[in-house]
């Protein structure tokens, strides 16, 4: 059941990043309303993956997905 979950959430989280790129964790995870750890979490697992980077700081940077 856990699977089919993170499925979705992946795609929410890959959707919204590519709608916003410049989205920050905090707003993302309430958009998406997960906890900021368990976004963390994933956001984590996406990168490990290759199929999201940050490009530039924290401040004015943004992700690119693949």
């Amino acid at each position: 059941q856990g699977c089919v979950f993170d499925d979705v959430l992946v795609d929410r989280i890959m959707e919204t990043l590519r709608k916003n790129p410049k989205i920050t964790q905090v707003r993302l995870a309430s958009a998406l309303d997960v906890s900021p750890c368990t976004l963390q979490r994933k956001m984590d697992e996406l990168r490990a993956a290759g199929k999201i980077e940050r490009m530039g700081g924290k401040r004015y940077g943004y992700w690119n997905v693949y």
